[in-house]
């Protein structure tokens, strides 16, 4: 496990960017496996290459736009056109859309929960206060649908 750890590590290791103590416990772990010793060796060397490539890019200007040159000329990968890619969208949305429509607008197979004529009287008895306080009987109508559905 810890192989793993410090064989990820090793690349900000080998350009100094791994802070104080897991340095300190990469470097220490590293001294002792030779696994680890095989990867940092092959890590260090790359990093030293790496650095003379950057070198060399300072001393050479030439090198360099002649690689730029060639990288140019190389196609790039073609875009798709803006109406493919406005259409392939809309077609998307409507699709989703049409989806969402048939999901909402399906029959539901519940029975409709019967009004029992049984009530508890002082059930009852509040609906019917409720009705003369508030002169509105939906609300009542509400409680007692909801009354009878538990």
């Amino acid at each position: 496990m810890i192989c793993k750890w410090v064989q990820r590590l090793t690349p900000r290791l080998a350009v100094g960017g791994l802070t104080f103590p897991f340095s300190l416990l990469a470097r220490r772990h590293i001294s002792r496996c030779p696994d680890c010793q095989v990867v940092w060796e092959k890590e260090e060397k790359l990093t030293a290459l790496l650095r003379q490539a950057g070198e060399l890019r300072l001393r050479r200007p030439e090198l360099w736009s002649e690689i730029e040159k060639r990288l140019v000329a190389v196609p790039a990968a073609r875009a798709r056109p803006i109406w493919q890619t406005v259409t392939a969208g809309a077609l998307g949305t409507l699709a989703v859309g049409l989806i969402v429509l048939i999901l909402w607008h399906r029959p539901v197979d519940r029975e409709p929960v019967p009004i029992s004529t049984k009530m508890d009287p002082f059930f009852q008895a509040m609906i019917q206060h409720h009705i003369t306080l508030s002169g509105d009987p939906s609300v009542a109508l509400a409680l007692v649908t909801a009354r009878q559905t538990r």
